[in-house]
């Protein structure tokens, strides 16, 4: 017993369990500081399709008053549409054409909501809270002063052009010999007149906009019924990293032991096929063993192999890079605090704009947000493919350039020292 407790490995597993602990709450933990508050940095567009004074009064309205500090308002639902699957807006609030005529008709007026479903956790909880909170906002809005004299200058014109022509009829029944004193006196009636129905009228159309306008919310990109559908972008691409980063220190230490039997160059070129082989059917299987929990189609499948392959890849030069810098296993001092980092960054819980500052430049240079919006946009469609294909190329290449210049620049000893005697090739 005493032999074994003199033993440095017995102090280095405690040692291990220590840092592993503090490194996942620095790493994670701060990730959150900024919520619930910054989620009003989310975008959302409202689509004016009706264009009368009416809506553009709601909207002028709506934008302060909405949980979101950036609203851009347009006529264009197209253009709003294709933000939405960018992810560059939250949601969308379309008034159609018609809702005004539909007030003034006593009919009751509708509004449409737009969401994309392709998005992280957060997210899509906060664009169903915010559907319920911007129909409450519209009908107190709806209530206010503004509206109402909006609806008095719809209306206005409508109800002076008919008092008018009653004035004329009965100027024309006198004859045209109404003294003027009298036809002062009847136009100032007619005055009053407009004025008071005009009041009256808009009243009554303000009150039918406060029956709870009608909303039907249509869903872009949408997913399954359950959150395995919502959780399965960011497990996949969690358990590929770790994987990825696993297996980039076990090559490095198969190289370190390797170079010695085989040379340098040869034991790299063996561990980039083996780690290029990894990233190959490591997604496979992995997409294998999603599919018996969600359902995909064949097409889906294939896209989402071949997303998820330039992710590994991605990943793997990284993580080989960095195993490579700091000689296998002392790297996981930086790699491990990396990947827990990347739990927020990655984008499936946090959206991109509620993050922190550093989790955002993060998210932007690492491969964990690029792969699980590309298991995104593969399982349920979204946008901006290219530009993740692109960010993991360059970080695949990058990853690649480092590699070739540590190995170049480092490992010239003639014997094993340290780990690399752990691997021998004899």
């Amino acid at each position: 017993m005493k032999k074994w407790f003199k033993h440095p490995l017995a102090y280095v597993a405690m040692l291990i369990s220590v840092i592993t602990g503090v490194l996942f709450i620095v790493s994670a933990v701060p990730g959150f500081n900024k919520l619930p508050h910054s989620t009003d940095q989310l975008r959302m567009t409202i689509v004016d399709q009706d264009k009368t004074t009416v809506t553009k009064k709601m909207t002028t309205g709506l934008k302060d008053n909405v949980p979101f500090k950036h609203v851009t308002t347009t006529t264009n639902l197209s253009a709003a549409k294709t933000r939405l699957s960018n992810r560059t807006d939250a949601m969308t609030v379309a008034i159609p054409a018609g809702f005004t005529k539909s007030v003034e008709t006593g009919k009751q007026p509708k509004l449409n909501f737009y969401v994309s479903d392709s998005n992280g956790l957060l997210q899509n909880n906060i664009s169903r809270s915010a559907i319920s909170a911007i129909q409450d906002k519209i009908a107190a809005q709806l209530t206010s002063g503004r509206i109402t004299g909006a609806m008095a200058e719809q209306i206005g014109p409508q109800i002076a052009k008919k008092a008018s022509a009653q004035a004329q009829a009965k100027a024309a029944k006198a004859g045209g010999q109404m003294p003027p004193a009298m036809m002062k006196k009847m136009q100032q009636q007619v005055k009053q007149t407009v004025t008071k129905q005009t009041q009256i009228q808009a009243q009554r159309a303000a009150k039918k906009l406060t029956a709870a306008p009608v909303s039907h919310t249509t869903h872009l990109n949408k997913l399954g019924d359950n959150y395995q559908y919502q959780m399965a972008p960011m497990f996949l691409n969690l358990g590929l990293y770790l994987g990825f980063m696993i297996m980039g220190i076990i090559l490095t230490l198969m190289f370190m032991g390797g170079r010695f039997a085989m040379g340098k160059w040869t034991a790299f070129l063996a561990a980039q096929i083996n780690g290029v082989l990894g990233t190959v059917i490591g997604p496979l299987i992995t997409i294998l063993t999603l599919r018996c929990f969600i359902q995909f189609s064949g097409s889906s499948f294939l896209t989402l192999w071949g997303s998820e392959w330039l992710f590994g890849l991605g990943a793997f030069e990284l993580s080989f890079a960095l195993a490579l810098l700091m000689f296998g296993l002392p790297s996981i001092i930086v790699q491990l605090p990396l990947m827990v980092s990347q739990v927020i960054a990655g984008g499936a819980i946090i959206p991109r704009k509620a993050m922190g500052g550093f989790y955002q430049w993060l998210s932007y240079h690492a491969p964990m947000y690029q792969g699980v919006y590309l298991s995104f946009n593969a399982l349920y469609g979204g946008g901006q493919t290219g530009a993740f294909d692109t960010a993991l190329w360059l970080v695949a290449g990058l990853g690649l350039l480092a590699t070739i210049l540590i190995v170049a620049i480092s490992y010239r000893s003639r014997q094993p020292k340290g780990f690399a005697k752990w691997v021998s090739f004899d």
